[in-house]
């Protein structure tokens, strides 16, 4: 854990899903781009600082749980698999834009 915390530390940048390497980051005060799928803000654990970002989608369907499944209730993962790429790579482009 306290290699993984020096590592993070020299980081610009942490991109992770919703898991401990997003705490991990904040606590080392590394900037974050956190995938939410399953799990919402609203519940309480996402990364707070500044310059972090969550990434995600708005679906009726989410929460629809506290700290995700491995399966869908619904059948289709749809809170992850509608975080387009292009979207997450124009997240971090925007942010290292000098």
């Amino acid at each position: 854990m306290l290699e993984s915390a020096a590592v993070i530390k020299l980081c610009n940048l942490m991109i992770c899903n919703d898991s401990g390497a997003l705490h991990l980051a904040n606590a080392m005060q590394t900037d974050v781009m956190a995938f939410f799928g399953p799990t919402v803000k609203k519940i309480g654990y996402y990364p707070f600082r500044e310059n972090d970002k969550v990434l995600e989608v708005d679906l009726d369907c989410r929460p629809c749980s506290s700290h995700g499944t491995n399966t869908c209730p619904l059948e289709h993962h749809n809170c992850m698999y509608l975080i387009e790429p292009d979207f997450v790579a124009s997240e971090v482009l925007r942010k290292f834009e000098v």
